[in-house]
């Protein structure tokens, strides 16, 4: 058929560790050999990792950061995507220093009103309650969807 794209949902998922390599080994394979884009859907951020050249991040079915995998493992731009990175295992260090997300995740049922994020957001800002942030091309060639982000604010700074 020569597809152009082919969509990965969850393709190593409840796998060993080396079916997991050999399954990303042989999509790697493919990509290389027919030159066709891939479209991974996952949770596992070591996959993400491992093979992807662009990522986007999900929360409550809304893209809230896009950008080049390197750069966004680096210097992620949204508090939910920082959350994510502050909640993996650490190798150096404290292996203990993970921190989980505080709150619970928004009722995506219905019509939604404001950021999905906000209730566990430590930038949240009045405007959170009332707007939904858009998607916004960031300095370093990614997107962000977050008001306090966009305005300058800084989600290095420790929660």
């Amino acid at each position: 058929l020569k597809p152009k794209v082919i969509i990965f949902d969850e393709p190593t998922t409840a796998l060993d560790s080396l079916s997991q390599s050999t399954v990303l080994e042989i999509i790697k394979e493919i990509h290389k050999e027919e030159g066709l884009s891939a479209l991974f859907i996952t949770h596992d951020l070591g996959i993400v990792a491992e093979v992807a050249n662009r990522i986007a991040v999900m929360y409550a079915g809304r893209i809230v950061e896009m950008a080049a995998a390197d750069k966004l493992f680096v210097t992620p731009k949204h508090p939910y995507t920082r959350a994510l990175m502050d909640a993996l295992p650490r190798l150096v260090g404290d292996p203990y220093a993970a921190k989980g997300l505080a709150g619970q995740p928004p009722k995506v049922i219905g019509q939604q009103q404001g950021c999905l994020f906000r209730d566990r957001c430590r930038l949240r800002m009045p405007r959170c309650e009332s707007e939904e942030p858009q998607l916004t091309e960031t300095h370093s060639g990614g997107a962000v969807a977050c008001f306090a982000v966009q305005e300058g604010g800084d989600i290095s700074v420790n929660r």
